[in-house]
């Protein structure tokens, strides 16, 4: 898992030609954004989403295998929960079309902000709670996830 600042995202970029790619779009936003769906390569899918923050006991642990999620709110924010995959089994069977298992909602995991600049970046070996309400408040969020195939 990686958090870090939009600022700071060519620090990642050695971490292959997508990551490049992917921070170039993150850095570069359209103005005009739809939700919807779109890639920027054969690799490299970009889903942007509008959404109200939960409670975290509407949200739910999820990881992934064959993709690498890079998460960035375009606007608002949103807590984030994060742990180690290691040593958890899933709740739910692996979903090999949209690539996802849930893990076990009692899990407490380490809690980030995500939004005003921050990203975060979800390995398979991470699992990840993501939509959760920040501060306290309810708050309306453009989301902009990108899935890098691996």
């Amino acid at each position: 898992m990686i958090i870090d600042t939009i600022r700071n995202s060519n620090l990642y970029e050695n971490l292959g030609p997508n990551f490049v790619a992917s921070f170039n779009y993150l850095r570069y936003l359209p103005t005009e954004m739809p939700p919807g769906v779109h890639w920027l390569n054969d690799s490299v899918k970009v889903i942007v989403s509008e959404y109200d923050t939960k409670p975290r006991e509407d949200t739910k642990w999820e990881a992934h295998r064959n993709v690498i999620d890079i998460q960035f709110c375009a606007s608002g924010v949103e807590t984030t929960e994060w742990m180690p995959k290691i040593g958890l089994a899933p709740i739910t069977d692996y979903n090999p079309e949209k690539d996802v298992e849930y893990y076990d909602k009692t899990i407490t995991g380490i809690a980030l902000k995500v939004g005003n600049g921050v990203f975060a970046v979800f390995f398979p070996d991470d699992v990840h709670r993501p939509c959760q309400i920040a501060d306290g408040q309810r708050g309306k969020i453009k989301k902009v996830t990108i899935k890098i195939s691996i």
